[in-house]
């Protein structure tokens, strides 16, 4: 279902694309955030209300009732997950440029859309622009941590170069959707062509997966150095599990959907495995602290389910080889008794 008003303003610029499901603590000021951007160009902030039950819904008609001329709604009937009620909230979006902002984060720049506009109008080759950002407890309120540098080759060039430096994480922060806008051609295209990559949405983490490979195949990634946009850090996010082990497993999911990206993209056997080194290295870190290796050698040796090949079967026997596994069972067990200790002397 779609609410929109016959006022709603024509031609926008820009599109704040918001997407939400059961936010209704925060929904309001991610919304507000949006609405009050001061900008001389004319845009509208449309909401991907994802089957919300928590009176979210009731409170964005209020919202809409107040704002017609820029809040346009979409109330799904179903939940259709975090990629795909993107996918759709921007196919419904009218601007030439989108800016995404999850329903829990809000800009902290009345400016902001300006600012990344500008660099999208002013460069024909930045297909994506995103700018810095702090991170905040929820719970206390507390700055985390604050981004407002960016450095990558995705700075400087496209193509199956960028997508490497993307999915080798070769930046210092992954770019921020809640901070984004880009060009929505560009997008709109990428999921026909990256259409693979909404599909296996729904089984691995990296829901801005299909946007980031759609942008690097396409343009230049562009940065603002300034805090736009607060990151909120909530105990119940979509990455929380209850144990390690299930945490561990959501995470090397991201490993396994970056190796179907290089698959789909036909990367040399040669990047495919500058690639898979690289995140595994960062993988058996996560391991060790973790005390996880055993499960970290059952997730390197099922990435040949995905591709089973000279390449992936060299780096898997590279990456749990007992050169490799032995010290990071030691560490591994240092760590636990580490932590032990640690919880020990509290007491």
């Amino acid at each position: 279902m779609i609410i929109a008003s016959s006022q709603l303003v024509a031609n926008p610029l820009v599109s704040v694309v918001i997407a939400t499901y059961n936010q209704v603590k925060y929904i309001e000021q991610t919304v507000m955030s949006a609405l009050t951007q001061q900008c001389p160009f004319p845009f509208e902030v449309v909401v991907g209300d994802d089957g919300s039950n928590d009176g979210e819904r009731e409170l964005l008609k209020k919202l809409q009732e107040k704002y017609p001329e820029n809040l346009k709604l979409i109330f799904n009937d179903k939940n259709m997950m975090v990629t795909r009620n993107y996918v759709n909230a921007i196919h419904e979006a009218r601007g030439k440029y989108i800016a995404t902002l999850d329903g829990d984060d809000y800009y902290l720049a009345k400016d902001a859309l300006v600012k990344l506009v500008d660099v999208l109008e002013k460069n024909e080759d930045v297909s994506l622009v995103h700018g810095g950002f702090h991170s905040f407890d929820n719970k206390t309120g507390k700055v985390l941590h604050i981004s407002t540098k960016w450095e990558s080759p995705m700075l400087h060039t496209k193509g199956i170069n960028s997508v490497l430096a993307l999915l080798c994480n070769d930046f210092n922060n992954y770019p921020l959707g809640s901070s984004s806008c880009f060009r929505k051609s560009i997008y709109e295209e990428g999921c026909i062509k990256y259409k693979k990559l909404i599909d296996l949405s729904d089984k691995y983490i990296g829901e801005g997966t299909i946007l980031n490979v759609s942008m690097a195949m396409s343009g230049k990634f562009g940065y603002v150095p300034e805090e736009l946009t607060a990151y909120r850090v909530l105990d119940s996010s979509l990455c929380h599990y209850k144990t390690k082990e299930e945490s561990f497993r959501y995470f090397f999911g991201y490993v396994k959907l970056r190796l179907h990206v290089a698959e789909m993209l036909e990367f040399s056997p040669i990047m495919i495995k500058t690639m898979l080194s690289k995140i595994l290295r960062q993988e058996l870190n996560r391991a060790k602290v973790s005390n996880l290796i055993n499960l970290y050698i059952q997730e390197v040796k099922s990435l040949k389910d995905i591709k089973n090949d000279v390449a992936i079967n060299t780096v898997i026997r590279e990456n749990t080889s007992l050169s490799v596994v032995l010290p990071a069972r030691i560490l591994g067990c240092l760590y636990s008794i580490k932590s032990f200790l640690k919880k020990i002397l509290k007491k």
